[in-house]
């Protein structure tokens, strides 16, 4: 039925001849102030990836845009999305959309999203914060923070991008702008068919974003946004088509839907508030052949169908107070509800056995924080949050942040944080590995950041060392079979980046991060954490109508992991992407993007062929 309706509405585009739409180069923005979010400053201090770049198709393509940050994919869009921040789990990063968490609790994966499942072109800005952030965000924030906000304006646009391996991407914008009211709405269809042997993903995806002065210095935002996806691929651990014992391929759908409500008022004074409330609603099927006996596990993995409905309500409200230029302070308090209910069977060779769980919780925190202006140059920032979840004790995050300046235009600034994660339901409930004793994963975490401006600001260069150490980390156990508490593990290392806008043309930014890992008595494996990541991004904007974007990425060795070839290590990789486009009239623009432009046959992934230089054309339309 997707596929019909999906059909039907790139039909009804081309039919309209609305062939193209908005593309802006991407831009990585680093100033010299340490990297952190905060609520007296508004919900996110700054944006690392403000773009609407629509010719991207995977948030993967922005490959080390972001020093430290491994964006990973399995398979092109039919696998899943990744993101590792300074080597910390993928479940340890807190989803945003429109302020509305979206990390789904029934995730065999801990807790985890999908950014994938919606289209690039959709974003405004993407903000992405690392390190540990639950003294303000609370559980699932231990390892970072990737936040999406929806484009807005008025303007109609429509884009089609077709590329060879079977890709596919058409979108529709339009708006409206009335003196005190403004929205947008955008709908948006994708298909991938082959890129890796095996895996395909057909995807709808839309959202509404409106806005509405209600009075001075007082707005109302709604955001609406719904997905459905349709993916198969070989499954999880299965060694892929190299390596898999057989063809039989995962067949999986999502229906994702979500609500934003957000009123904010700041009318000049000390004083000024927002609240917010939502939901975000996933209904997931998966429907597994499953995995045979290999190397690492003598038993496989049995067959096995699963349909999981999850529900998250949110209420929080902030208040922030401005006493004079050197100190202010927020309180807040946040509601949330979820619900989930998971209907499975695992078939195996002589029954099918049922696997059902439903369960539910609550959770109720609330956080203060204050910053202090010292001797006015210093800064003393501290936070603290009280979070109490359903059957779980009480938990207190706290954190501190000084930042001193050295020079003209050095910042050295340092930073300590406690924080938390909360078991998710999948691992309390499971028939099969869940483990209602589970404690929360905990993390005490140092960063020292040292940031310089140059060149009157037009060369900002930073460095940061971070040490991460973790306890408690939920793991599965080969003797009781099931999830426990188990694992230390600590993460350290550096990040160095720099950005160097060298006139209104021409922008250079790079990066490079070193990562070690550190699991005390044991030899375990942790998969897709490099060694050493770097990026280098060039873009030059020319005022004849053509832009060109080149960005190169290297990934160091890395250890990865399936039950046919047991624990294996994947030699580094290069990659250099190309985008580039010419206005060829008013408001028509026409690119073409070329994927791994070096050719690089190097298995980036276990068990699938590399498919070489993947070659994507764009055509855009502005009225």
């Amino acid at each position: 039925m997707l596929r019909f309706w999906n059909r039907l509405v790139l039909i009804t585009f081309v039919l309209q001849g609305t062939l193209a739409g908005a593309y802006e180069i991407l831009t990585v923005n680093l100033d010299p102030l340490i990297i952190e979010t905060s609520r007296l400053d508004g919900q996110f201090e700054r944006d690392l990836l403000p773009t609407n770049e629509s010719a991207l198709s995977a948030l993967s393509e922005l490959g080390n845009a972001i020093s430290g940050v491994f964006l990973f994919e399995q398979a092109g869009l039919a696998g899943n999305t990744e993101v590792i921040v300074r080597g910390a789990e993928p479940n340890f990063t807190k989803f945003y959309i429109e302020g509305i968490e979206v990390n789904d609790s029934t995730d065999t994966r801990g807790g985890s999203f999908q950014p994938n499942h919606f289209s690039w072109s959709s974003w405004q800005s993407v903000h992405v914060l690392k390190g540990n952030f639950s003294p303000i965000h609370g559980t699932d924030a231990i390892g970072g923070i990737m936040a999406f906000e929806f484009n807005e304006g008025d303007e109609a646009s429509s884009m089609i991008q077709v590329g060879d391996y079977g890709y596919l991407k058409t979108t529709l914008n339009t708006g409206f702008n009335r003196p005190d009211l403004r929205g947008r709405a955008s709908i948006s269809y994708a298909q991938e068919d082959g890129l890796y042997e095996g895996s395909d993903f057909e995807n709808l995806n839309g959202y509404f974003k409106g806005s509405w002065d209600i009075a001075p210095g007082r707005q109302l935002k709604v955001a609406f946004w719904a997905a459905d996806t349709e993916k198969m691929r070989y499954p999880d651990d299965s060694g892929g088509p190299l390596f898999a014992a057989s063809d039989a391929l995962d067949h999986l759908q999502n229906t994702e839907l979500g609500l934003s409500l957000r009123l904010t008022t700041d009318q000049g004074g000390p004083l000024s508030w927002q609240a917010l409330a939502g939901f975000y609603h996933n209904d997931s099927e998966q429907i597994s052949p499953g995995v045979s006996p290999g190397l690492r596990d003598p038993f496989g993995v049995p067959a096995s169908e699963f349909q999981n409905d999850f529900w998250r309500f949110q209420m929080r409200g902030d208040l922030t107070y401005r006493f004079n230029d050197e100190v202010q302070m927020a309180w807040g308090v946040s509601l949330k509800e979820e619900t989930a209910d998971s209907q499975g069977v695992l078939k195996l060779p002589f029954a099918d056995i049922p696997s059902p769980y439903e369960d539910s919780r609550s959770t109720v925190e609330t956080y203060g924080e204050a910053q202090f202006q010292l001797f006015d140059v210093s800064e003393l920032q501290l936070a603290l949050q009280i979070e109490k979840i359903s059957d779980l004790d009480a938990q207190l995050n706290p954190s501190i942040q000084y930042t001193i300046p050295l020079l003209d235009m050095t910042e050295l600034s340092f930073r300590y944080s406690e924080g938390f994660k909360a078991p998710s339901l999948f691992a309390l409930n499971s028939p099969l590995v869940g483990n209602p004793d589970l404690a929360p994963e905990t993390v005490r975490a140092y960063e020292a950041r040292l940031s310089q401006a140059f060149l009157e600001d037009r060369l900002l260069v930073s460095v940061t060392y971070f040490d991460q150490r973790y306890r408690d980390l939920i793991d599965f156990s080969e003797t009781t079979q099931r999830l426990i508490n188990l694992s230390r593990v600590t993460t350290h290392g550096f990040e160095f980046e720099a950005q160097w806008q060298f006139n209104n043309q021409l922008r250079v930014s790079g990066n490079l991060a070193h990562l070690n890992l550190d699991i005390p008595g044991s030899d375990e494996l942790l998969r897709n954490r490099p060694e050493l990541l770097s990026g280098l991004n060039l873009i030059y904007e020319s005022v004849q109508g053509y832009r060109v974007n080149i960005h190169y990425q290297y990934v160091g060795e890395r250890g990865e992991s399936s039950i046919p070839t047991g624990d294996i290590r994947l030699a580094g990789f290069h990659r250099v992407n190309v985008y580039a486009d010419y206005q060829v009239m008013d408001n028509h623009r026409v690119g073409l993007r070329l994927r791994n432009l070096l050719n690089d046959q190097e298995n980036t992934l276990l068990g699938y062929e590399e498919p070489g230089i993947q070659v994507l054309g764009v055509w855009e339309w502005n009225w």
